[in-house]
């Protein structure tokens, strides 16, 4: 087939076209309107004592190394269903939310990512879990003297943040996924 071939059995089957242009556009939309807005924001929280001694000493856990073991649990337990209910019930919060931990690597830092549909919502969740874990670890270590009690540092406070796709671009991929596949069609039509 040559290319005046091809664009003349597009035009004669042109309807095939326009359908399947208006099927991908519906199903573009749709696509849109299931996944919603999203909004996501981040918490930075460093964790640290006082009197941090070399590894080895008879103090355990207040080494470097050992408080990098407890930053990727507390980013564990910061997601956790259980946890993340109870931060948001005493915070005032009714829902639930979508919550991660993640750990800095090679550092005594923990992020608490929060996504939800409003700005709104990502912040005040986010607020809500930041102080829920730093509530949580300060509870943990009652007893132990001050001078070796883990301190908490915010080193990001939640900022909400626009992480969507872009709803203009999935409804024009969907379309030209669509012309893509009704010309497919039409072609195997022209030329059995």
């Amino acid at each position: 087939m040559t290319l005046q071939d091809i664009l003349a059995a597009l035009w004669r089957r042109r309807f095939i076209l326009e359908i399947g242009a208006v099927i991908a556009v519906v199903l573009g939309l749709a696509t849109v309107v299931a996944r919603g807005v999203e909004y996501s924001a981040q918490s930075q929280i460093l964790i640290a004592q006082p009197q941090l001694v070399a590894p080895g000493g008879d103090t355990g856990l207040l080494t470097q190394q050992k408080l990098n073991l407890l930053v990727g649990n507390y980013a564990r337990i910061a997601s956790t269903p259980g946890f993340v209910s109870e931060a948001l019930r005493k915070a005032g919060l009714a829902g639930a939310a979508n919550v991660t931990g993640d750990t800095v690597q090679n550092s005594s830092i923990f992020k608490i990512v929060v996504h939800a549909s409003s700005k709104r919502r990502a912040r005040d969740v986010a607020v809500a879990m930041q102080d829920g874990i730093r509530s949580f670890i300060a509870s943990s270590q009652a007893g132990v003297p001050g001078a070796l009690r883990i301190q908490t540092l915010v080193l990001e406070r939640p900022t909400p943040r626009f992480v969507s796709n872009d709803p203009a671009f999935i409804v024009i991929a969907a379309f030209i996924a669509g012309l893509a596949i009704a010309a497919t069609i039409v072609l195997l039509l022209e030329n059995p």
